[in-house]
Parts: structure tokens; C-alpha cells; sequence
């Protein structure tokens, strides 16, 4: 089974510590990774140097050779929407211009997802690969955007699309999804939304259930 991002990472990070003699940067990972495209992901030796670039993006000071970095990324593996969020919020002046360009990147995403084959078997599990699991990501951060800006309804329609997408909400956004609710003022949807979720068991939502109950 593919891996998320943090999963990969602690794999890569145990395996170093086993080989400590052997390995001694990133480069001495990649034979390792090319080995396992069943945790690394289905393109393997692409997705290792995407998020190899991706790493070195956000460890660098320099502006400039961030962006390089993060367009690397996304030139070896388009669906790396971890390079791509960081890439957007470099070149974007500020948060609302990050969020309207960020959620027309997000809908072409979303429709790639859920139109081919290869990736209509995880809807509902996208919180099972690498590559889907930063999709999730780079959407919670627009939501979270949207709903600090007061774009409740925006918010609302990303929330849904990501508890679709990941049914076991690893992110909790369905928080985010409840508070931007509470902003419309829908009352009516409020309920439905406590009652679909079974939110009795989030001590998140106890102090909210005797209101809308």
C-alpha cells in the first residue's frame, strides 16, 4: 500500500538510521526508494526526485531558488500539491490572491482526480497515498483561507469535497467545515451536519451539541 507523506518520511528517516554508515544525504536514499514504489508511489523514481526537490525548496532562505526548487517538483510529478501550495504562496502578493488562484489549481485537481481510473479507487481513502494526501492538504489550506476571509459558503463546498474525499477526516476538516456553517447562520444545515457526522464523540463539539440539538 502507498504511503502518505509523513508515513514516508518515517520510513525514510528509520531506514537512514539503520544504514547511518551508508547513508549519508538524500541522494544516497534514491536506490532505496526506486526499490519500493509500492510505499514510495507508482512512479517511483519521479515522485522521489519530486519531493526531493520539494524538500530542498523549503529548506532554502533564497526566495528565488525556492520557487526553482518547487517548479522542479512540479515539472517531475504535476500532482505534487505540497510544491505546489508552497510555490502559489511565494508567488502570490497576498492570502486572497493565493486562495483564488489556489482554488482554480484545486477544482482542475479535483476533476483529474475523480475522472481517471488510476485514482477514482481512492475517493473516499485519500488519505492512503502520497499523492492524494497532499491534494487533501493543499485543500485545507485554501478552506481555512476562504473561511478566515469570511468566504463561508467557499469554505463550506471545500470542507464537503474533502470528507468525500477522505471519509475518516485524518485532517479535521470538518472543524473548520462546522465553524464556517456557524458563520452562514443555517441553522437547519447545522443539525443535518452534526447529525450526519455522530459529532458526540468530538469533545470539539460538546459545548455546540446542546445548541443545535
Amino acid at each position: 500500500m502507498k504511503r502518505t507523506t509523513d508515513e514516508m518520511i518515517y520510513i525514510l528517516s528509520e531506514y537512514a538510521a539503520a544504514h547511518r554508515d551508508e547513508i549519508k544525504t538524500f541522494d544516497d536514499l534514491t536506490p532505496y526508494i526506486a526499490k519500493h514504489p509500492e510505499i514510495f508511489g507508482k512512479k517511483g523514481e519521479d515522485v522521489s526526485e519530486s519531493y526531493k526537490a520539494f524538500y530542498e525548496g523549503e529548506n532554502t532562505l533564497n526566495e528565488e531558488e525556492a520557487k526553482a526548487h518547487f517548479k522542479k517538483a512540479i515539472e517531475l510529478d504535476p500532482l505534487n500539491f505540497d510544491a505546489r501550495s508552497e510555490l502559489l504562496a511565494l508567488e502570490s502578493k497576498n492570502s486572497n490572491e493565493y486562495a483564488a488562484k489556489g482554488l482554480d489549481i484545486q477544482t482542475k485537481g479535483l476533476d483529474l482526480f475523480t475522472k481517471d481510473e488510476n485514482y477514482k479507487s481512492y475517493i473516499g481513502k485519500f488519505f492512503e497515498t502520497t499523492t492524494t494526501a497532499s491534494f487533501l492538504r493543499f485543500t485545507k489550506s485554501l478552506m481555512e483561507q476562504f473561511y478566515m476571509a469570511g468566504e463561508y459558503q467557499i469554505a463550506v463546498s471545500l470542507g464537503k469535497e474533502m470528507l468525500m474525499l477522505d471519509i475518516k477526516d485524518n485532517y479535521k476538516a470538518r472543524r473548520i467545515l462546522f465553524k464556517a456553517l456557524v458563520g452562514l447562520g443555517d441553522d437547519i444545515a447545522i443539525r443535518e451536519f452534526i447529525d450526519d457526522y455522530c459529532f458526540a464523540k468530538d469533545s470539539y463539539f460538546y459545548a455546540t451539541l446542546g445548541l443545535y440539538k
